[in-house]
């Protein structure tokens, strides 16, 4: 979101910021953990909150999942390790055989991270699959969930 939109990121990003100094005082004063949302819409104090990200996520969230006390919360203190995580720097040791799935319209990975992962991994092990017409989020259910599958086997 911060490079494609740099005016909502930054609404986002001081929302973050204001529940990461909640978050250390509540750990300083009172040993307790502060969490924000996991998904929510653009704007929000939520982890993931490109357009699309909080339908998205919230479909994949069943009914027996809440059931059994799923929540749509996520531990201010993940924020900063998230923020940092990098995997485009370490792709390069990975040895095992490996099939990447890109969505065309991923906002969360988009397609072009994931031809850059493949550029850096040995060709003859890695195979890149992009799905045309595909969100981060479809790719979990139906017909491109099961060409995802069928790509693997």
């Amino acid at each position: 979101t911060i490079q494609r939109d740099p005016a909502v990121a930054s609404v986002g990003l001081v929302k973050i910021a204001g529940a990461l100094i909640k978050y250390g005082l509540h750990q300083l004063l009172y040993g307790a953990t502060t969490y924000v949302p996991l998904h929510g819409p653009p704007m929000s104090a939520a982890m993931m909150q490109n357009p699309g990200d909080d339908e998205g996520y919230g479909s994949l969230i069943e009914e027996p999942a809440r059931d059994v006390g799923w929540t749509n919360l996520a531990s201010v203190g993940s924020i900063i390790p998230t923020l940092l995580y990098r995997p485009l720097n370490t792709v390069h040791n990975i040895t095992a055989p490996t099939l990447l799935i890109a969505a065309q319209f991923d906002t969360l990975c988009p397609a072009a991270d994931s031809e850059a992962a493949f550029g850096r991994m040995n060709p003859r092990t890695t195979k890149l699959v992009t799905l045309k017409n595909a969100t981060h989020f479809s790719v979990y259910n139906g017909e491109l969930l099961e060409r995802s599958v069928t790509e693997m086997v």
